[in-house]
């Protein structure tokens, strides 16, 4: 009996101790309060990425079409296929010419362009317009196949091959403007009365603009578009680049004025802090805080929007897994906004699978894989960015996978790109780290991100830190990549028993919470570590996902995926 007791009593004890381990833990620096709403400590605190995505986090893309344009495969030899870019090509040009006249003031029509089962020659690029998707009966049935391109099946010779052959495969957008020579929108413009300096200072996760009510201040209303801003000032220098090691200053002017282009949804006049302000309620929050901002009108020449990709395989035929000179990029989105790549595959490229940038906001990339890229070895620069971003702005990758990537899942776009959020995407046989890579990204989210077959590898898996001088160049000019991430996150991340770096960076945060691995502040550039909470805690968190609860709390009404 007295042994009978004695293990009832130590199952009790156990059954104690499993239940006290298994209590939810919450981050200090942004959890639920007693009503049910998200709590975040004061100053630099945790950003707010529930806007990001397609419409803003407000809503998934669409599944439902008001046409559909059928395209069959030609019966091409495998051996001597022809070009399909011109037929394919003609279809999406057909649906964009059904949209109603803009002068009707009718509501546009989506339009899809269906690619039956088969594989689609594509030796140039195609270009995806407005209102348009352009979709596969299914990844493993649908093929957009880029051969590998010579003299003979092209004409051409030299240069004009070369571009060829890295052109992107797919395009939903227009051409970038300065590769056009014209005027970015988002630049502070040369003109100085089109510039509003705000009457206060804004924080991180602010969406709330003080303007002063002058004559300037016309333009400002309901559905307008903005960019708000701050100047790299020489004060600022100073402190993002402490003693100039990065070489910043060298920089054209203009490549770190830290901009966020965003939309108004409220205008309240005769209102802040002195009565007589302008308050404006943004549809978003901005990522770093900005002490003296400065807002102007955001007129782009032509944005694309309501376009995708959907449910089929982009694949580039290569000279083998270590050559070059083969198609870069599979997908890219340029000067986008609401637009989407949905179950879409794409292998054997050399630099990224899907980039998105420059100019995009308010986009997605959903359940898709970007695999086994192609590129030399003994070049690793930039290369294999599986999934990236070149000057992008509140923008989702949720569910994709990569395998073999240098930087699986990155930002390249530097002070362009903020509100960037991977969420729950894995990361297969990395050949080194996930990252921000250069020049002061703002507000990066890496949410419950996994890393698998690591084998061996060493490093850091994941990194938000100071590089210092890396990448610069004396020969051609180039600065250092410095800090490259600043108030960004890693929440729930797995590094597959790797290394996970965390520094915190002048004027802003990082953080790493509730991950799994060896989180350090310590490499070859010294800076002190970021804010780092409840590591080895991974399954334990009560907020699973970041993006998920500021999503929900953002818009109640939205079905979270």
């Amino acid at each position: 009996m007295r042994q009978l007791q004695i293990g009832t009593l130590l199952l009790l004890a156990l059954a104690g101790a499993s239940a006290l381990t298994a209590q939810p833990y919450d981050s200090a620096y942004v959890r639920y309060n007693s009503q049910g709403k998200l709590d975040y400590t004061s100053g630099n605190r945790v950003p707010d990425f529930g806007y990001a995505g397609y419409a803003g986090g407000r809503s998934d893309p669409p599944a439902t079409f008001g046409r559909t344009i059928e395209v069959r495969p030609r019966s091409n030899s495998a051996n001597s296929p022809a070009d399909d870019t011109a037929l394919v090509q003609q279809k999406l040009d057909d649906a964009a010419a059904l949209q109603p006249n803009p002068a009707s003031q009718e509501p546009p029509l989506r339009i899809l362009v269906l690619l039956k089962a088969g594989t689609y020659w594509i030796d140039g690029t195609l270009r995806i317009p407005s209102n348009v998707v352009l979709a596969g009966e299914g990844a493993q049935q649908t093929i957009l196949r880029r051969r590998w391109l010579t003299e003979r099946n092209t004409g051409l010779e030299g240069t004009a091959l070369s571009k060829r052959r890295a052109a992107t495969v797919v395009r939903i957008g227009r051409p970038n403007y300065r590769d056009e020579g014209k005027f970015d929108p988002l630049d502070f413009p040369a003109n100085a009365t089109a510039i509003i300096r705000a009457t206060a200072p804004l924080a991180v996760g602010s969406r709330r603009l003080e303007l002063p009510n002058t004559r300037y201040s016309l333009f400002v209303e309901e559905g307008v578009d903005l960019v708000i801003g701050s100047r790299a000032t020489s004060g600022w220098f100073d402190q993002a680049d402490p003693d100039g090691v990065a070489r910043w200053r060298r920089a054209p002017a203009g490549t770190f004025d830290v901009v966020y282009q965003r939309r108004i949804v409220r205008v309240a006049r005769n209102g802040g802090s002195d009565g007589r302000s302008i308050v404006v309620t943004l549809d978003a929050p901005i990522f770093s805080k900005l002490d003296t901002p400065e807002v102007f009108s955001f007129n782009p020449e032509s944005v694309c929007r309501e376009s995708g990709l959907e449910r089929l395989t982009v694949t580039i035929d290569t000279r083998g897994e270590d050559t070059e000179g083969h198609a870069e990029v599979g997908v890219q989105m340029v000067n986008a906004e609401n637009c989407w790549v949905r179950d879409v595959k794409v292998e054997h490229f050399s630099y990224a699978g899907v980039r998105l940038g420059p100019g995009v906001t308010r986009s997605s990339v959903l359940n898709c894989s970007a695999v086994e890229p192609h590129s030399d070895p003994k070049d690793p620069a930039a290369k294999r960015y599986n999934f990236t971003t070149g000057g992008a702005q509140l923008v989702l990758f949720e569910n994709c996978d990569t395998s073999k990537g240098r930087h699986s899942l990155a930002s390249n776009g530097g002070v362009r790109d903020s509100g960037i959020v991977f969420l729950n995407c894995r990361i297969n046989r990395p050949l080194a780290v996930a990252e921000p890579h250069r020049h002061w990204a703002q507000g990066v989210l890496y949410d419950s991100v996994t890393v698998t077959n690591r084998n061996g590898l060493g490093g850091f898996m994941f990194a938000l830190s100071w590089r210092g001088d890396e990448g610069a160049s004396d020969k051609n000019g180039r600065v250092g990549h410095g800090w490259s991430a600043v108030n960004c996150v890693l929440w729930r991340c797995d590094a597959d028993g790797g290394g996970i770096l965390v520094q915190n960076p002048p004027l802003a945060q990082n953080y790493a919470i509730g991950c799994s691995g060896n989180v350090t502040g310590s490499w070859q550039w010294s800076a002190p570590i970021g804010l780092v909470e409840h590591t080895g805690h991974r399954g334990q968190m009560r907020i699973a996902s970041l993006y998920r609860a500021q999503r929900a709390e953002a818009w109640p009404q939205t079905r979270s995926r």
